[in-house]
């Protein structure tokens, strides 16, 4: 199973956490400019790490107010589909109305208690271009961090009904969001839908979250 390194995903959750995810739009507007997306990237990188870094709220105060956030711009539906693959259409309807509760409680809770971990790091913007047939763009950054050497990501960032929307983090080279779906794959593999289920509700209920039935 892929584990990512926790420093990583924490600049991961920050990326979730600008604004919403969306696979892959069929509708996309006109070709996004790669300055707009530049400054777009800036100001909300910016606004971020005043509140991760703000010590002044508590860590639980501080991991509500992300999951809250989370809740309100994920784009779960889309991101929930996504990571399942093929397997969401030979699910029961019942099986995904427990399973897209059971997805938003854990990729919120997952991503607010790594973002809780936020430990001092520096972003750069290096560099910003049009990628792909839908004009996307793909800003470079470099992380700074306390220990270890800078960490470089690339954020994959669209312009689309009015809005600026992160599609993907590429970190070292590896996409978040398809080694979501390589994870759940795997355990879809070996238990089917319903033991990906089981698996989100024990996760859930570590987190001290009631679980869907």
């Amino acid at each position: 199973m892929f584990r990512p390194n926790v420093s990583i995903m924490r600049w991961v959750c920050i990326a979730i956490f600008l604004t919403s995810l969306h696979i892959a739009n069929e509708n996309a507007s006109a070709a996004t400019v790669p300055d707009d997306a530049k400054r777009y990237m800036d100001k909300l990188a910016t606004k971020t790490l005043g509140i991760l870094g703000d010590k002044g709220i508590p860590l639980t105060e501080r991991e509500h107010k992300v999951r809250t956030l989370l809740g309100e711009n994920l784009a779960i539906e889309a991101i929930g589909r996504f990571v399942v693959g093929r397997a969401w259409r030979s699910a029961s309807n019942e099986q995904k109305s427990v399973y897209r509760d059971l997805f938003e409680s854990f990729i919120t809770l997952t991503y607010a208690k790594r973002l809780g971990g936020y430990a001092g790091e520096q972003f750069t913007i290096t560099a910003s271009k049009n990628v792909g047939k839908k004009g996307d763009v793909l800003v470079t950054t470099e992380i700074q961090r306390p220990s270890g050497p800078p960490l470089k990501a690339s954020w994959r960032i669209r312009y689309s009904k009015g809005a600026f929307l992160i599609l993907d983090v590429m970190v070292e080279g590896i996409s978040m969001v398809v080694a979501q779906r390589a994870e759940f794959t795997t355990i879809i593999k070996k238990s089917g839908m319903q033991g990906l289920i089981e698996t989100l509700r024990a996760k859930a209920s570590s987190f001290g979250v009631r679980a869907p039935k």
